[in-house]
């Protein structure tokens, strides 16, 4: 039977954060047997995002036993660090674009 799923082949060509959809689809279909594999992959995914928190439930639900490592925490503290930082750079054009808004519509 011949395979029709293109996912090895144009992952490669894919940001993580758009491989995600498809490891998930795959997840949903795969058999139970290989659930461990595509979570490890998932977690393998993850692991050079920001998606901190996501990648803590995943490496809990392949290791359901096993209490989050601590770097998980330590990169969740420094992701929220730059997203803080971005945040408070990007509030004055944030600000001048809701006001711009406000303008035009009234």
């Amino acid at each position: 039977e011949p395979s029709y799923d293109l996912t090895p082949a144009i992952s490669a060509f894919l940001d993580r954060h758009l491989i995600l959809p498809l490891l998930e689809f795959h997840e949903s279909t795969a058999p139970d047997a290989l659930q461990p594999a595509i979570l490890a992959d998932k977690l393998d995914l993850l692991s050079a995002t920001n998606m901190v928190d996501f990648a803590a439930d995943v490496h809990s639900m392949l290791h359901p036993n096993t209490p989050t490592p601590e770097p998980f925490a330590a990169r969740r503290e420094r992701v929220l660090v730059v997203l803080n930082a971005l945040a408070a750079d990007t509030a004055p054009l944030l600000a001048h674009l809701e006001h711009a808004k406000r303008a035009l519509a009234g």
